[in-house]
């Protein structure tokens, strides 16, 4: 195990903001948990930081990576690398996927059940829509450019590890996709046909828009598009859109 030089701990503290991720092609988690499903996955691993007074806890995990990947740190130092409040004293250096990198410029909607995302600003709703997903079998999101993004420290610890099992892909727009084949893709609308009403197929898409202003009304008037909405009976105005997609995932056969 490395000392972490004052090189590294630059490096990797810079990886908080996007604009840095994007640039180094790395990004962070942090947790026992997290980074335990970061090594059973197939992301490549840069290296992994300890915080000197917690290495006992962690010893475990310092074993599954080679010597020169695993580095130690101070705890002054290790929480100018942690976002947590209470840091568990281990993350992980981990390089951002080929796809998410290089995203392939798609002009028709790939086969198979994809959760399409249309700017979901909050970083906790997204965490919580890959890990909702992941439960119920969902590999594919595809995001518009303004979602938040999904290797976003609030968005990775909301995902609970999800996000190492959903292949995530963020596009210009999601208009030309669903013009591709407007039939298999479903929005969440309030003039809809009510759930349990509506026949969602295993080759459709489920569309959740924006926080505040929901769908973008480009893309409701696309001709074919269909559209659903989860009955309620109370007097709240709408539905967490977390919240909204878990109930409408459990309904998709």
């Amino acid at each position: 195990m490395l000392p972490l030089s004052k090189a590294k701990l630059k490096t990797f503290a810079s990886l908080q903001a996007k604009k840095n991720r994007l640039k180094l092609g790395l990004f962070v988690v942090e947790g026992k948990k997290m980074v335990q499903e970061a090594l059973n996955s197939s992301f490549k691993v840069e290296g992994l930081v300890f915080s000197e007074d917690h290495l006992k806890d962690n010893d475990v995990l310092a074993e599954l990576v080679s010597a020169d990947q695993s580095f130690v740190a101070p705890s002054a130092a290790f929480r100018q690398l942690s976002s947590l409040q209470h840091p568990e004293g281990v993350l992980a250096i981990l390089h951002l996927p080929a796809s998410y990198l290089q995203p392939v410029a798609l002009s028709a909607l790939p086969p198979g059940k994809i959760l399409l995302l249309d700017e979901i600003q909050d970083p906790g709703n997204l965490g919580t829509l890959i890990r909702t997903a992941d439960w119920f079998g969902i590999r594919q999101i595809i995001c518009r450019k303004g979602t938040v993004d999904c290797f976003n420290p609030k968005v990775l610890r909301s995902s609970m590890g999800s996000i190492f099992r959903i292949a995530l892909s963020y596009e210009e727009a999601l208009e030309p996709l669903i013009q591709s084949a407007p039939g298999r893709v479903w929005l969440a609308d309030m003039e809809g046909t009510a759930l349990g009403e509506a026949a969602i197929g295993g080759e459709d898409c489920l569309l959740l828009g924006n926080e505040a202003n929901g769908v973008r009304d480009e893309i409701k008037q696309i001709a074919g598009i269909r559209k659903l909405h989860i009955p309620g009976r109370g007097g709240a105005e709408s539905l967490n859109v977390s919240v909204a997609g878990g109930i409408l995932l459990y309904f998709w056969k």
